[in-house]
């Protein structure tokens, strides 16, 4: 019968746009070989999505869900909490601290494994204070993703860099030779 080609044709672009729809691709075990794009927004009080809170291991189902998908080619992960502007008070939106990026680095070894990844779209807000910052971590993988075209990222800016500062925290080693096109959005208060 058709049925089964023309779902597993549907199940090739998955777009997940809050946590309880990521939540529900997992235990409904859709995840597999044949997702070759998967688009997941977290974005909490933007009006973009649900607007459902995430538990402290929201990366980690993630992750997982990542790793059942080993074919992906193209992947975005986008969670940010309103729409950037100067006008908006970050911190009554920050009530899961922990959801938004505690556990983050969870997600970059997923990421790595995805050979056949081509366009890598990463724009999750990192403003919530970290001991360490993810987007050197983010960056270290970028080397390792051998069909790599295109990577669009966020970068926080909450401080001014300290000049004083002899190393920097990002990695020595180049991209991939594949990257064709670079993205980098700069978001800072001091703009």
């Amino acid at each position: 019968s058709w049925t089964n080609a023309a779902q597993g044709a549907m199940r090739r672009r998955v777009k997940l746009h809050s946590y309880s729809r990521l939540h529900k691709f997992s235990e409904q075990k859709l995840a597999g070989a044949h997702v070759r794009c998967l688009s997941y927004a977290y974005t909490p009080q933007s009006g973009l999505g649900e607007d459902d809170i995430a538990p402290e291991t929201h990366w980690k189902l993630l992750a997982d869900v990542i790793s059942q998908c080993p074919n992906i080619k193209s992947l975005s992960v986008k969670s940010i909490y309103q729409f950037l502007s100067k006008g908006v008070d970050y911190k009554p939106w920050s009530r899961d601290h922990h959801a938004q990026t505690d556990n983050i680095s969870l997600v970059y070894p997923a990421i790595k494994e995805l050979v056949d990844l081509e366009a890598l779209v990463f724009d999750v807000d990192l403003r919530v204070p970290r001991r360490s910052s993810p987007f050197p971590e983010l960056c270290a993988i970028l080397p390792d993703l051998h069909n790599l075209r295109y990577f669009q990222a966020i970068l926080w800016r909450d401080k001014f860099p300290d000049a004083r500062e002899p190393t920097s925290p990002f990695p020595d080693r180049p991209p991939p030779p594949s990257l064709k096109k670079l993205a980098l959005h700069i978001a800072s208060p001091y703009v």
